[in-house]
């Protein structure tokens, strides 16, 4: 009860931000309508009281199938049906995501060509593909940064024949995929695999604990590219259709097939490899249906007071015409809402604990924390001086693996994995809706794309915390190696004064003799 109650707690502090900024724009003079504020302080509450319920079911449920399945993976005679659960469970936790549903639901309203439906299957889709590679390397011990590198290659590639709109809905899938659902799972699932299915020294074991998550965030935007060359031309009409669906009822088909298949793909697998007990298996039922409560409440939240509010905000913003005051409001409020995302905190405590405690926890949330705000800034200036998303990404992934090279490979998979859980459920919910209000003067869909930079903005940063983190331990082993040769000559010259010493007694003694 006491830990609800801390979640609870932690969880409404978190949000103290969000509703600062609302009061912030008041006192600018935006005068929001009284039902919006409404919809918004009812859709507040619904999202604190959703996600802790979340929080508190996925440790027992989610997170728990995830640690079951990974440290079975020993009991698992052939790694080929490892690699084909694996793919299941990133398909079914994918579609359990927070962000995902919003992100649909955001795209569809704005005028994608594509079913929410359909949008959401091959987010999930991708991500089970390259979950069940992600596996495979671990075992096949393929290089990190070869895998990532020729990922990305063809991505962009594709990306090339695919409408801009599409490429920056693509990259926002691709960060939306692994969040508060998939991340405890995927992080469990690769530590237990590491642990078990790599023959190697505890740093190689331990350098396979990373960068699960940020391959299977590639998998969803190579999906969605492909659905860009395919529906990427036409006009959408769906718009009015989401529109006019209950959220009461949507919201609850859309989780009813997200976690219940979840939870029956599990069952199927220990039932096979594990034989849980009945105890395990009824606390893993009643956190699921806690998890699902949860998740119900927060997306219906989401969708009653986040949305309209974050849009209503960006449009102030837009007809405020002053985009320094925008980007200072934005990236403070990015800043704050990292504080916010659970994801980012299970990472940064998987890091430190994996690294026994030479990278801090409070390190790895900063750095993308700071990355979150200079991804802001940089969407901002993208829509004010009308560049080319394309062309800011292609530039960015760039730096990305120019880094990348004087990257370590434990430093280079943390990056990766701080970039797919650095947009998770409050980003998406409030700061995209911003932008595409922010943007609705041209094109509510030129407002996507911000969780694209927000997830490539910690490659960077994260890696060039890396390359320091480098140089200092470097700097202290030359300096540790310059004081023990200042020891050791030393020692030498003592050694040699000592003979010399007893040399000069002996040479003493014998005069005296004589």
């Amino acid at each position: 009860m006491n830990g609800m109650l801390n979640k609870l707690k932690s969880v409404g502090l978190a949000f103290i931000p969000v509703i600062l900024t609302i009061v912030v724009m008041m006192l600018l003079g935006s005068s929001f309508s009284a039902s919006l504020l409404l919809k918004f302080a009812i859709g507040v509450l619904m999202v604190i009281v959703g996600e802790t319920l979340f929080l508190q079911g996925i440790d027992s449920s989610i997170m728990n199938m995830g640690e079951i399945v990974g440290n079975a993976s020993n009991k698992v005679t052939k790694f080929f049906v490892l690699v084909i659960f694996g793919f299941v469970f990133g398909l079914f936790a994918t579609m359990a995501e927070p962000s995902v549903q919003i992100l649909a639901l955001e795209a569809v309203s704005s005028g994608l060509n594509v079913s929410q439906f359909l949008l959401v299957f091959a987010l999930s889709f991708g991500t089970g593909v390259c979950v069940a590679l992600a596996l495979f390397k671990i075992v096949a011990r393929w290089s990190f940064k070869v895998v990532v590198f020729v990922f990305y290659v063809i991505i962009f590639a594709v990306a090339i024949f695919v409408p801009e709109h599409f490429v920056a809905i693509a990259f926002d899938g691709g960060a939306a995929t692994v969040s508060e659902v998939a991340s405890p799972f995927l992080l469990a699932l690769a530590a237990g695999i590491a642990r078990h299915k790599v023959p190697a020294d505890a740093s190689s074991s331990r350098d396979e604990n990373f960068g699960l998550i940020g391959i299977a965030c590639m998998g969803p935007v190579l999906a969605v590219l492909i659905l860009g060359l395919i529906f990427g031309m036409g006009n959408s009409s769906t718009a009015v259709v989401a529109e006019e669906q209950s959220i009461w009822i949507s919201n609850f088909f859309n989780i009813c097939w997200s976690i219940i298949p979840l939870l029956l793909i599990f069952f199927l697998f220990q039932a096979i490899f594990v034989k849980i007990p009945k105890s395990e298996k009824i606390r893993i039922c009643l956190g699921t249906a806690v998890t699902f409560v949860g998740l119900y409440l927060f997306l219906v939240g989401i969708d009653l007071g986040f949305l309209g509010m974050g849009e209503e905000i960006g449009k102030y913003l837009l007809s405020f015409n002053n985009p320094i005051l925008s980007m200072l409001i934005c990236s403070v409020l990015g800043f704050a809402l990292c504080y916010c995302e659970p994801a980012v905190f299970v990472l940064s405590q998987q890091v430190e604990e994996l690294t026994n405690g030479n990278i801090k926890s409070s390190l790895v949330v900063f750095s993308v924390a700071l990355s979150l705000a200079l991804a802001v800034i940089l969407f901002l200036c993208k829509i004010v001086f009308n560049w080319s998303f394309f062309v800011v990404l292609c530039i960015g992934y760039a730096i990305v693996f120019i880094l990348l090279a004087f990257t370590s490979k434990t430093f280079a998979a943390i990056a990766f994995d701080s970039g797919g859980v650095s947009s998770g459920s409050m980003t998406s919910s409030f700061m995209m809706p911003i932008m595409i209000g922010f943007a609705g003067a041209t094109s509510a869909l030129d407002g996507f794309g911000v969780l694209a930079f927000v997830s490539m903005m910690p490659l960077i940063v994260v890696e060039a915390i890396g390359i320091v983190y480098q140089i200092q331990i470097k700097s202290k082993q030359i300096a540790e190696q310059k004081r023990k040769v200042a020891l050791s000559i030393g020692e030498d010259k003592l050694s040699n004064l000592t003979a010399m010493e007893k040399r000069y007694k002996e040479l003493y003694s014998e005069g005296h003799s004589v």
